[in-house]
């Protein structure tokens, strides 16, 4: 996580109209990224000083925008800092908070998922199957991408698409 990074995001989400001042954004953008700069170079408590006063606008931030998985890096960032300067309370409630977004991240994406798959299933059932590997093919990256290489979906959405590549007559696509 960069400053530029940060004030991006804080920028784009528009803190600016929730913060008091716009230099407030600048400074809680600043503090996060030399407290960033002083957790990663082994000084925790350096980094929870310069942090404490600006966590409230920067959660802020952090809550509303859409960018799930960087608000879950932020959250489990948080929790580990917490923690490394025996605030443990603090960094289990910042730990349970990553928690929930995952569960929605992941949530999401197995939504995404399910829609692709309905598509791809009615479109093979209607005997469509060149629409229906535009479908599989994108259920494949989502899953490479959301769940890995290694998970069990990811195969099955494979299989699915080589199934298509098969229907259609393209056996180089299909093999691995």
């Amino acid at each position: 996580m960069k400053k530029q990074f940060l004030i991006i995001i804080l920028c784009t989400v528009g803190v600016n109209a929730l913060a008091q001042k716009e230099e407030d954004v600048e400074k809680a953008s600043k503090a996060f990224s030399k407290a960033y700069q002083e957790y990663e170079n082994g000084n925790a408590i350096a980094a929870w000083e310069i942090l404490a006063p600006h966590r409230e606008l920067l959660h802020m931030a952090f809550e509303i925008m859409d960018d799930k998985e960087t608000s879950l890096a932020y959250y489990q960032w948080l929790s580990e800092l917490c923690i490394s300067v025996d605030e443990s309370v603090l960094g289990q409630a910042y730990l349970k908070k990553a928690q929930v977004l995952a569960k929605k991240q992941e949530a999401t994406t197995a939504n995404e998922l399910e829609v692709l798959n309905q598509k791809v299933v009615e479109l093979y059932g209607k005997g469509r199957y060149e629409e229906a590997i535009v479908y599989a093919e994108k259920a494949v990256l989502v899953a490479k991408a959301e769940l890995g290489e290694d998970h069990p979906d990811y195969a099955t959405f494979l299989n699915n698409l080589a199934g298509l590549y098969e229907n259609t007559g393209r056996y180089e696509d299909a093999e691995p």
